[in-house]
């Protein structure tokens, strides 16, 4: 799934890109689509499909970066392809470390057993239809759950994954209890304007791949800089480039450490 290229994902997804390059959108065809993204769309960071995403894996491989702009790998999709998916997470909406950590059950030699070639793809085939848990951020019961009460449309015959990353509108549900999408855009005026802008998918992806994660909080009841201020040990960490949320509901909550925004007290 995660290898194959996408042509009406692509084309949906970067019309405006496509035809400024030179193509125009009366030659949108699978073919002309393809050699597009291998001639042009690659060296633009444009992504071959909706579940791998190349300006988000290039930012978070330094090394893999630097490998394109030297022309020794091609873009960071065939990096990941060749030799990338064996430790590598593809989408900032899947950690490969976190899904093996959540699903004591697997390994990398049992699905390699199984005729899976990592835990993404393992995940894609069918850990999504067993509802396991992909990221710290996205729970399918709970996208489920907020879908359907209200009305929302949800495919049962279709990945959760896919229908959350791929809809705008399905990305503003909440997918998590530790990310509130509806309080983040009210609270966060420069996000919905950048949601307006296309700058970002939804706002779980501005929250996860902005430049300054520790400037804005993840829901009413969580406040970074409290929570900086009362353990400098995890504000040094985040300096880093890890978000404090993913230390405080992992390993925090085990502590009593998740400082409460409302109350300023630790619960």
């Amino acid at each position: 799934m995660w290898g194959k290229f996408d042509p009406a994902w692509y084309a949906a997804q970067y019309k405006e890109q496509i035809t400024e390059s030179g193509l125009p959108e009366t030659d949108f065809n699978d073919q002309s689509l393809e050699e597009h993204w291998l001639n042009h769309g690659a060296k633009m960071a444009l992504s071959p499909n909706a579940l791998f995403d190349e300006k988000w894996y290039l930012k978070e491989n330094p090394d893999v970066r630097e490998g394109v702009q030297l022309g020794i790998f091609d873009c960071g999709f065939l990096h990941y392809c060749e030799s990338g998916f064996l430790s590598r997470s593809p989408h900032w909406l899947f950690s490969e470390k976190e899904y093996f950590l959540h699903n004591p059950d697997i390994s990398p030699h049992i699905l390699k057993e199984q005729g899976f070639c990592n835990g993404y793809d393992h995940y894609l085939a069918v850990g999504d239809r067993e509802e396991r848990t992909p990221h710290l951020f996205f729970n399918p019961s709970v996208f489920r759950a907020a879908s359907l009460p209200k009305g929302h449309k949800f495919d049962f015959d279709r990945s959760a994954f896919s229908q959350f990353i791929e809809n705008e509108t399905a990305g503003m549900r909440r997918s998590s209890w530790y990310f509130d999408a509806s309080w983040y855009v009210k609270h966060y005026a420069e996000v919905a304007t950048a949601l307006d802008n296309k700058l970002f998918n939804n706002p779980l992806h501005h929250y996860l791949t902005n430049g300054d994660p520790t400037a804005f909080n993840p829901n009413p009841w969580f406040s970074e800089d409290d929570y900086a201020r009362r353990y400098s040990d995890v504000a040094g960490i985040v300096k880093g480039g890890d978000l404090e949320i993913l230390l405080s509901t992992s390993s925090g909550l085990v502590h009593a450490r998740c400082v409460s925004q409302k109350t300023g007290s630790t619960l």
